[in-house]
């Protein structure tokens, strides 16, 4: 079973039925590895000069 809360914070809503199914062999398989980092890429690329603006140091660098 996958995790709900990261089905609905980075998981495409054409992904979360398949993600929240999905069984360890699927994880460990790397089978949502690419919508996950689509969607952290995005995250970092949209928040990191908010970051920056408020005198915190983001983690990864916006690509």
């Amino acid at each position: 079973m996958g995790m709900p809360a990261v089905a609905t914070a980075l998981i495409g809503s054409d992904q979360k039925i398949p993600y929240n199914d999905a069984n360890p062999a699927d994880d460990a398989a790397g089978t949502f590895v690419p919508e996950l980092v689509e969607q952290l890429t995005g995250l970092t690329n949209a928040l990191a000069d908010d970051l920056v603006g408020a005198g915190l140091t983001p983690c990864a660098k916006p690509s």
